[in-house]
């Protein structure tokens, strides 16, 4: 039996004035709010105008605890129990419980790691990307996330195949079940590369 095709377009939103992308395919679960945010809509100034969510940019932290407000605001979660880590562009993945909300946002992260995973409800994992790829995963069948930053060298190392495993290993996921969204992310059209 075939199963059934899911819209996996990314489409463009705005709430209160904060441009944002969503995924179809993980929209159609049910099961989770996420987003890709741009560098539009938030309060930072300079060179990181305007929606900065570094803390470790030079940035005012006041005004990137109020970014990942504005973020949570159109997600509809507690900022507070926004989790994200320090990403070293290498293939570690960490389990996210819940003792572990918040961390990386409202306290220091204490980690270092570029996938997060979780199978905690209200706990919402957040990853980072520019030129690099972020991919949201979504396990509905056993109700659980990862979020992995996949640079070059975390994609060498197939982060994404460890989150996976990680998931599998974890919750029982299979990896058939597995939803991917890829977050936008530097390409060929704007990117020259060597051999």
């Amino acid at each position: 039996m075939k199963k059934k095709e899911r819209d996996s377009r990314m489409e463009l939103r705005e709430d209160g004035g904060v441009p944002y992308f969503i995924f179809k395919n993980l929209e159609e679960t049910g099961l989770v709010r996420h987003g890709f945010s741009t560098r539009l809509g938030g309060v930072s100034e300079g060179y990181l105008a305007s929606m900065n969510l570094s803390f470790t940019r030079g940035d005012d932290r006041e005004a990137v605890l109020e970014n990942y407000r504005r973020v949570a605001a159109w997600l509809g979660v507690d900022p507070a129990r926004i989790t994200a880590t320090r990403q070293v562009h290498a293939d570690t993945v960490i389990r996210v419980r819940p003792e572990d909300a918040g961390r990386g946002v409202t306290r220091p992260a204490g980690w270092e790691c570029d996938a997060l995973i979780t199978d905690v409800p209200g706990v919402t994992l957040a990853a980072f990307g520019a030129d690099c790829c972020v991919l949201l995963l979504c396990d509905p069948r056993h109700r659980a996330v990862a979020a992995v930053h996949a640079g070059w060298r975390g994609t060498a190392r197939d982060i994404a195949g460890k989150a996976v495993a990680a998931m599998t290993a974890a919750f029982g996921t299979d990896p058939a079940d597995v939803l991917a969204a890829f977050g936008p992310s530097i390409g060929p059209c704007c990117f020259d590369t060597h051999e």
